[in-house]
C-alpha cells in the first residue's frame, strides 16, 4: 500500500474524524459477509486503519488479526482497542496468517495500490491467508466514484487539531489526489503544519475480474454499494466478494 506515511501524519485526527461514520455506513455490508461464516472464525482486517472494524469483529466473537501499513494507524488502534491482534506492516508480512474464513479490506484501502500488477500480488498475498471455501470481502472506488465524489473541499477543527483536504481527479492518468493540510497544537501551546497527500488509483470491474481470476478466486459477485446496501453519498463506489 503507499500513503502509510502519509496517513501517518494524522492517524489520530482520522480516527476521531472518521471511525464511527465509516463503521456506520459499511455495516450493512459487514453484516451480510459475517453471516456467511460461523462464529469464533479467524478474520484477517487488511489495511485496518486505526482498529474501529478489527473491534466491532471482536465484539462479535471473531478471532481478529489487524494489518496495516501506517506505524502510527496501528499505535491508535492499539491505544484504543485492547486484547485484538495489531500488526504494522505490508502483505509481505502476512506469511504466518493462515486459515481465515474471511479476509476485509474496507474504505478505498485497495485504491491505494499504485499499479495493477502490485495489486495482483495483494491478491496472491491474500488468497494464501484464506482457508478453502473463504473470502475476500472489499471495496474500491471506481473512475466514476473518483469522478463524482473527489471534488471540493472538506475541514474540520477543534480546539486541538485543523484538517482540510481538497480533492481533484485527473482522467488522463486514472489518479485522485487529496491535497491535505493538517494543524496540531503541541503542550496546549504550539501549532505545528504539516501538508501531505493522499492518492488513489481507480479501478475497473474488469481489472478486479482479471486479477481475482489469476489470484485462484474462482468465484466473484459484485455490488453497488448504494443500490445493494444503502451507503449514501457513494456513487461509484463497488463492494465485492471473491471466494476462495
Amino acid at each position: 500500500m503507499t500513503d502509510a506515511i502519509s496517513y501517518d501524519y494524522f492517524a489520530d485526527i482520522y480516527s476521531s474524524l472518521f471511525d464511527e461514520s465509516f463503521l456506520s455506513q459499511f455495516r450493512p455490508w459487514l453484516e451480510f459477509n459475517l453471516r456467511q461464516i460461523e462464529k469464533e472464525s479467524k478474520v484477517l482486517d487488511y489495511s485496518c486503519g486505526t482498529g474501529s472494524v478489527a473491534n466491532y469483529l471482536s465484539e462479535m466473537g471473531f478471532q481478529v488479526i489487524g494489518v496495516d501499513p501506517s506505524a502510527e494507524m496501528i499505535f491508535q488502534a492499539k491505544k484504543k482497542y485492547r486484547g485484538i491482534d495489531f500488526r504494522c506492516g505490508d502483505v509481505k508480512s502476512l506469511a504466518d496468517v493462515r486459515g481465515c474464513a474471511l479476509a476485509l479490506c474496507n474504505y478505498d484501502s485497495l485504491n491505494h495500490v499504485e499499479s495493477k500488477e502490485i495489486l495482483e500480488e495483494v491478491f496472491r498475498k491474500i488468497f494464501l491467508t484464506l482457508k478453502d471455501g473463504g473470502a475476500f470481502v472489499f471495496d474500491v472506488n471506481t473512475s466514476i466514484g473518483h469522478f463524482e465524489r473527489w471534488k471540493g473541499v472538506f475541514c474540520a477543527s477543534n480546539e486541538e487539531f485543523y484538517f482540510s483536504a481538497r480533492g481533484r481527479y485527473d482522467q488522463m492518468v486514472n489518479l485522485a489526489t487529496y491535497d491535505c493540510v493538517t494543524f496540531k497544537k503541541f503542550d496546549g501551546l504550539e501549532w505545528r503544519r504539516n501538508d501531505f497527500k493522499i492518492t488513489q488509483r481507480s479501478i475497473e470491474v474488469s481489472e478486479i475480474r482479471e486479477i481475482a481470476r489469476n489470484s485462484g478466486f474462482y468465484d466473484l459477485k459484485i455490488f453497488n454499494s448504494l443500490d445493494s446496501f444503502g451507503v449514501k453519498n457513494d456513487t461509484g463506489r463497488i463492494f465485492v466478494v471473491a471466494k476462495k
